[in-house]
């Protein structure tokens, strides 16, 4: 046999061997409980902590948003589950500063090798954060209510009533010009408001109306101006 098919074999032999090896190793060394346990018990102790500040955010955010324009939040039933999107524009406007807090956090952790001292520092930072999360949440409301009532976000409307139907003159005027905006809705209400156009750089008070279902024949929504760009076809929902 030449040399060089026969130092090819040895290699092939060795990497066959070392092959059968770590398989052989793989087989018999069997993982530790224990440490699956506590991996398991850290994440489900994650999520637990993740799901109570994100519908405690969102709670926050839509109670204020609401409230802006005096509505209820209990009147629009709105599922609990809902909250948990709804803190999404709460962390997202704070990210930096909540990637901030973690990291001094993580510092904070690494730097005390006691298991006291570390649960000491992890209890604290979980009741610090939920006045921070109620002053975020608060605040990305504000901002949010002030765009709306700029006319950033939602749509505008036209309502065609039932002949049965009656509301304030203003309501009617402000519908005939096509300055009804809709602020949301639930199966049997529909919510919108008028903003009187600004007076310098002061926004006048709006104001917030809510239209029973049963009184209204049609209702228009006015989608928005978009650029005429083109999609591939398979983006297209069907």
């Amino acid at each position: 046999m030449p040399i060089t098919q026969r130092r090819q074999a040895n290699l092939l032999r060795t990497l066959v061997a070392k092959f059968n090896k770590f398989k052989k190793d793989s087989l018999q060394s069997k993982p530790d409980p224990s440490s699956q346990k506590d991996l398991l018990s850290t994440l489900r102790n994650v999520i637990f902590f993740i799901a109570v500040y994100s519908y405690f955010s969102g709670w926050v955010y839509s109670y204020y948003l609401y409230y802006h324009f005096g509505i209820s939040l209990y009147s629009l039933d709105i599922p609990f589950y809902y909250f948990f999107i709804y803190s999404y524009p709460v962390f997202y406007a704070n990210a930096w500063l909540l990637l901030l807090i973690f990291v001094i956090f993580i510092l904070a952790f690494i730097w005390r090798k006691s298991q006291e001292e570390r649960k000491w520092i992890t209890v604290i930072l979980l009741l610090i954060l939920f006045p921070l999360c109620f002053q975020f949440a608060r605040r990305r409301a504000s901002g949010s209510a002030l765009l709306l009532r700029q006319g950033y976000g939602e749509r505008p409307v036209v309502i065609t009533f039932k002949g049965s139907a009656t509301y304030p003159p203003e309501l009617i005027e402000a519908n005939n010009k096509g300055a009804l905006w809709l602020l949301t809705q639930t199966k049997d209400r529909y919510y919108v408001f008028y903003q009187p156009a600004p007076l310098g750089n002061e926004l006048p008070r709006c104001y917030t109306y809510v239209i029973a279902s049963s009184d209204v024949d049609i209702i228009k929504i006015k989608g928005k101006n978009i650029s005429n760009d083109k999609v591939k076809i398979e983006d297209i929902p069907r």
